[in-house]
């Protein structure tokens, strides 16, 4: 009907919002004969604006004379619109500058936001940036977005090399992708051997952005949301010249033979196109490498072991814990007790370390070689009290 009533208006274009209600897959032949036509038979220039394509039939796509993807604003662009927008509110520009850094935060939130903090009353710009954080917190909450992280900067753990026990020196690794800005790599092993803590290392001697994605920001319950979130994923990626860093890879990369439902196979499809095209550094982690898909493995260019601490790298990182520069600054019964006992725990990790310090830091008690060494026993006793138990019939 409008097409029509608007036929002879010369000044006037045509816009059609939300379209992928138009366009599913529930609609009738008829109707999409209809709309077919309608595309076919355009009287004014239209447009025509969806959240999502992943439902349109080809058949639709086809008849557009143009096709643009309008991609998120990247931190320079959402950094301007918040100071457009927060233009006459009093707020630090080290929080806009954070702020810009939030892929979720669009324009009407932030209008909406100001909107509510000019009739406050509030006057400091730190109250100002909370109750603007907090808008906003409830306003993904109840839209349902996975997380919103709070405006702060992270802190990332320390992380050094040489505590990382490898079948390939990480020195000459790293030094190689400076160079070149491009790989395929698979990081596996045990849990809490440095497989992210090289990631972080990585991006920051490299000096790119790392955008890291759990399984639990990719995996949908939808059909064809999980292939999406991976696309975007790669997309983001190549937007900001970063390096990706999917973790869990195996809840995405098991094997197709192994698959009861057409959609696993998807998942594990779209995955290894987007590793075949992307240009860039990709990094996957895993704690089961024997749960990869055979064809996933063969895209790698390098599959580096993270494996458990070897006895000299487990008294370097005792005595680093222990705040020790050299091993001779331990008393002498410090040494004695405590070396012989520590270099026979052979499922060390790093991450079993930090769990120890972090114990001792939210008990308040004091760290020291009996206490670190207990802790480190205690947490290695725990993986390994069921490898040796007998299995049996009776």
């Amino acid at each position: 009907m409008a097409q029509y009533m608007l036929a002879s208006d010369k000044k006037s274009v045509k816009l059609f919002d939300e379209v992928e209600d138009v366009f599913n897959d529930r609609i009738s032949n008829h109707f999409k004969a209809c709309v077919n036509r309608i595309l076919e038979t355009n009287q004014r220039p239209s447009f025509w604006l969806t959240n999502s394509h992943y439902t349109m039939d080809p058949a639709y796509i086809r008849r557009f004379d143009l096709v643009f993807e309008m991609p998120e604003l990247g931190e320079k662009a959402r950094l301007k619109i918040a100071k457009r927008i927060l233009n006459n509110i009093p707020v630090r520009e080290e929080w806009l500058v954070s702020l810009s850094k939030q892929k979720g935060v669009h324009a009407a939130h932030l209008a909406q936001a100001a909107r509510v903090v000019k009739h406050s009353g509030y006057r400091k710009p730190e109250r100002i940036e909370s109750e603007i954080d907090g808008i906003l917190a409830s306003l993904y909450q109840a839209l349902g977005y996975r997380e919103h992280k709070k405006l702060s900067k992270v802190k990332v753990p320390y992380y050094n090399p040489a505590f990382s026990n490898t079948d390939f020196s990480l020195d000459k690794f790293t030094n190689g992708l400076t160079r070149s800005r491009l790989g395929r790599i698979c990081l596996y092993g045990p849990p809490g051997t440095g497989k992210s803590g090289y990631a972080t290392y990585l991006a920051k001697s490299l000096e790119m952005p790392l955008i890291a994605k759990k399984a639990s920001d990719l995996l949908d319950k939808y059909l064809g949301g999980t292939e999406k979130a991976l696309a975007e994923a790669f997309d983001e990626a190549k937007q900001r010249s970063g390096i990706l860093l999917i973790d869990e890879a195996d809840s995405f990369l098991t094997p197709r033979t192994q698959a009861e439902q057409s959609w696993e196979v998807s998942h594990v499809n779209e995955l290894l196109v987007q590793m075949e095209q992307y240009q860039g550094i990709l990094l996957m982690s895993t704690n089961y490498m024997e749960h990869l898909d055979s064809a996933a493995l063969r895209r790698f260019d390098f599959k580096i072991r993270f494996n458990y601490l070897t006895p000299d790298q487990c008294w370097m990182m005792f005595n680093k814990q222990l705040g020790r520069a050299k091993q001779h600054r331990f008393a002498a019964t410090d040494v004695e007790t405590c070396q012989p006992v520590l270099i026979k725990l052979h499922q060390l990790t790093s991450g079993d370390f930090a769990t120890v310090e972090r114990h001792h830091r939210v008990m308040g008690e004091e760290l020291t070689p009996l206490s670190l060494l207990s802790g480190l026993q205690r947490e290695h006793d725990i993986k390994t009290s069921g490898q040796s138990r007998a299995i049996g019939f009776m």
